[in-house]
């Protein structure tokens, strides 16, 4: 007899992965998530000029003069948004990224005072950009976007590596390196291959503006696959898909998921996030449990408080604590399903 929960587990695989990014849409801060389209859409349109003096003045405004691709100063700015995954209800598990990121890009205060002597590269910046009209709203938001990716990230870059080193993507000999040491290397192997999810600038329509330049490309994004494994066709996502995928049913196989997670659209309660066509909502039962937790991200029922935390008057969400109950429930309903085939088992030995 066998049990198991799926915490988050995606069950399709999905080759072209840009759902991941619509939860982070629909849920996220709206003003964050505003300041993030136009923002990246302005630096879209100030890249397909294809000016060579109007995009060096565009690296020198996100203090990046000395990257050499552009596709990696796309990739690069989209580290704020992708953070969303790392938010938890439990501060001992959750990443604070996230928020930081929306709380410089909605604050009407300039986060640095020091970057007030850019505000004119960035206001000619917006107005090259197609944003002429909303130059006011937004200039101080993008300088405080400017200001996080500098404080979080590019001051961590050592002073003795140039800034391709730190964050370009194109060293073909880092992605050569196949050593045991190389970690890193588990997971793309298993997308590129089979799992796909590549995520990449995509909106449900046209007038949507996306969250990811639109510099990051299916093909872009799925390039790593070329360079670290020579891998130049679409994962096989049969092989995953034929158990199942979205309509994946066992007998006392659990599905547990968040409202709001970015992989909820490759899992069984993917809804209105699903990939190509809607998933069947299937009946919650104690044989199928399915639980969907309101306002929750990525695995948020296996957090927990220990007593003392308790005592001290922290609480667990209320959706998650009554997802944990029921998981309470039903587990122990399998468990004493399982005595009573084993106590039926002895009795026939005997």
């Amino acid at each position: 007899m066998l049990g198991a929960i799926a915490s988050s587990g995606v069950t399709q695989a999905i080759y072209e992965y840009w759902q991941y990014f619509e939860p982070i849409r629909v849920y996220g801060p709206a003003k964050c998530i505003e300041h993030t389209q136009k923002i990246t859409h302005a630096v879209d349109n100030i890249l397909d000029k294809n000016d060579t003096k109007l995009t060096a003045r565009l690296k020198e405004a996100w203090h990046l003069p000395n990257i050499t691709y552009d596709d990696d100063l796309t990739t690069f700015i989209a580290v704020g948004i992708e953070q969303w995954q790392g938010r938890n209800w439990d501060p001992a598990v959750s990443s604070p990224l996230f928020d930081q990121y929306c709380d410089f890009l909605t604050s009407s205060v300039l986060k640095d005072p020091k970057e007030i002597k850019r505000i004119g590269l960035i206001q000619d910046l917006l107005i090259e950009g197609n944003y002429s009209k909303e130059v006011v709203q937004l200039a101080i938001p993008m300088l405080n976007w400017i200001s996080w990716t500098k404080q979080t990230y590019i001051n961590g870059c050592p002073s003795d590596q140039d800034q391709d080193y730190c964050f370009g993507t194109h060293d073909t000999k880092f992605y050569a390196k196949a050593d045991i040491s190389q970690s890193w290397r588990a997971w793309p192997w298993q997308f590129c291959t089979q799992w796909g999810y590549i995520q990449y600038s995509h909106t449900p329509s046209a007038s949507i503006l996306p969250l990811i330049s639109n510099r990051l490309t299916l093909s872009r994004r799925f390039e790593i696959c070329k360079l670290a494994f020579n891998i130049t066709s679409p994962p096989n996502v049969t092989s995953i898909n034929q158990w199942g995928g979205f309509n994946i049913s066992y007998p006392r196989l659990a599905f547990i998921d968040g409202e709001q997670d970015p992989w909820r659209g490759a899992t069984p309660h993917a809804g209105p996030f699903a990939y190509d066509g809607p998933v069947r909502n299937r009946k919650n039962s104690v044989e199928e449990p399915w639980y969907l937790m309101d306002g929750a991200v990525h695995h948020w029922d296996e957090n927990g408080l220990s007593e003392a935390e308790r005592r001290a008057g922290k609480r667990i969400p209320k959706a998650v604590e009554s997802v944990q109950k029921e998981e309470v429930r039903f587990v122990l309903e399998w468990l004493k399903e399982w005595q009573e085939s084993t106590r039926l088992e002895e009795k026939l030995e005997l």
